[in-house]
C-alpha cells in the first residue's frame, strides 16, 4: 500500500516559506563574510591584542585548537566563524531542498489528479 502526504496548507504556501528560508541564509552567509572580515582587521592590529598576563592566556584559548564544521582541526576562533557560515549554508540547501519537494509534490500530485480524471 502506498504512503500519502497530507499537507495543511497549499504547497505554494510552503515554497513561499522554503524561499524565506534560502533568502534568509544567504543574507546570513552574507553578513558572517562581512562581520570575519571586521574580526580579521581588527585581530591584525597590534592594540587588540597587547601582550599580557590576561591577553596572552586568553588567546591561548581562543587560538586552542579544536574541530571545526568539516572535522578538521582549526584555531577556536576560526571555528566559530566557520560554524555561523554553515549554518547560512545549511538554511539555504534545507530551504532549497524543501522548495524542490514541493514542486516535486505539486507535479506528481497534478499528474495524479488528471490520471484518476482520465479513469472516471
Amino acid at each position: 500500500m502506498g504512503e500519502y502526504v497530507d499537507i495543511k496548507s497549499s504547497p505554494g504556501e510552503i515554497i513561499g516559506i522554503a524561499d524565506g528560508i534560502t533568502a534568509k541564509g544567504h543574507d546570513l552567509v552574507a553578513k558572517v563574510g562581512t562581520i570575519r572580515e571586521s574580526i580579521t582587521d581588527h585581530e591584525g592590529r597590534g592594540e587588540t591584542f597587547p601582550s599580557d598576563q590576561f591577553t596572552d592566556s586568553f588567546l591561548t584559548h581562543y587560538h586552542e585548537g579544536v574541530e571545526g564544521v568539516d572535522g578538521a582541526t582549526v584555531p577556536a576562533n576560526l571555528a566559530v566563524q566557520q560554524s555561523a557560515t554553515y549554518c547560512g549554508q545549511k538554511l539555504v540547501q534545507i530551504g532549497e531542498s524543501v522548495n524542490k519537494a514541493m514542486t516535486n509534490y505539486e507535479a506528481t500530485d497534478d499528474e495524479s489528479g488528471d490520471g484518476i480524471a482520465r479513469t472516471v
